[in-house]
């Protein structure tokens, strides 16, 4: 099958294929969409297959993976990895997440967005194959997101609690921070320094042996589930399927370190900021 970017617009009367599908995200139509995508890692074909399998499993989730295919040839175009849950009573459908993602959204080669928007029908033909729910939740998006938007035209989006922002850092540190800080940031920062400090010596390093690395990750999350238990909220992290499915992580990055010391187990996460869209008619919980 030919996986390459269609370059010719389709005829007005064309319609793009949709269907909720048994997905393999293993699949080489599914490593060369994602390879040309802007996705996140949190989007790479092994990290939705062992989530799904690993992790939703053990949150009674069900995979809904809607895919869009282009009419003549078959062709892989778009991917929206969604999960169903239900929770307290309500149904939501949502990206696949389980609280172990940073970034979600959908996967798609932007060489193909014009030909995503100018399917006028795509937007109900998709509404129409997904499954009830009460709630329609996209969160942990970046950027604008013209796809999602033109999807689902009846969502309502807000910025999330939390963001993350890029920043081109300078050579001369203490001069980047007066330009680009005010100064009640940096009083703020200062005041943790000086706190860290009091703690202890603290030490950066790149750890590379087994034993350390599951014993920086076991710190990791003694640290995270004091944070959630001071602030009342619940920790997935502390589940046993998903400290299992971090682990396994751990080891496989291990295992590509041995192979390759400046490789990554995963691609860049390339993602500025987060926000969050909900359909105006759902339930809010």
């Amino acid at each position: 099958m030919n996986f390459a970017p269609r370059t010719l617009l389709l005829a007005d009367d064309t319609l793009l294929n949709v269907a909720v599908e048994t997905f393999d995200f293993l699949s080489d139509e599914y490593r060369a969409l994602h390879e040309r995508s802007c996705a996140t890692a949190f989007q790479a074909p092994r990290w939705l297959d062992a989530l799904h399998r690993d992790v939703g499993t053990a949150f009674g989730a069900k995979p809904i993976t809607v895919a869009v295919r282009d009419p003549s040839e078959g062709r892989l175009m778009l991917v929206l990895p969604f999960a169903l849950l239900r929770r307290r009573g309500v149904t939501t459908l949502e990206f696949a997440d389980f609280g172990l993602c940073d970034y979600l959204g959908p996967v798609y080669d932007p060489a193909d967005l014009p030909l995503l928007l100018v399917d006028a029908t795509l937007a109900k033909r998709i509404a129409a194959a997904l499954p009830r729910h009460d709630v329609l939740a996209l969160t942990k998006l970046a950027g604008e997101q013209t796809l999602l938007a033109s999807l689902f035209p009846d969502m309502h989006r807000a910025r999330m609690r939390i963001s993350a922002y890029p920043a081109a850092l300078a050579p001369d540190w203490p001069a980047w921070r007066v330009e680009r800080l005010n100064p009640s940031v940096r009083r703020e920062l200062d005041m943790k320094r000086r706190r860290l400090v009091r703690s202890g010596p603290t030490e950066f390093s790149t750890l590379r042996d087994a034993q350390a690395i599951t014993a920086a990750f076991d710190a990791l999350r003694r640290y995270r589930s004091a944070r959630f238990k001071a602030i009342g909220a619940a920790d997935c992290s502390t589940t046993r399927r998903s400290s299992g499915f971090t682990a396994e992580w751990r080891s496989r990055a291990l295992r590509t370190a041995r192979r390759a010391p400046n490789a990554s187990p995963l691609p860049e996460s390339r993602s500025p900021c987060s926000s969050g869209w909900r359909s105006k008619a759902s339930i809010r919980c």
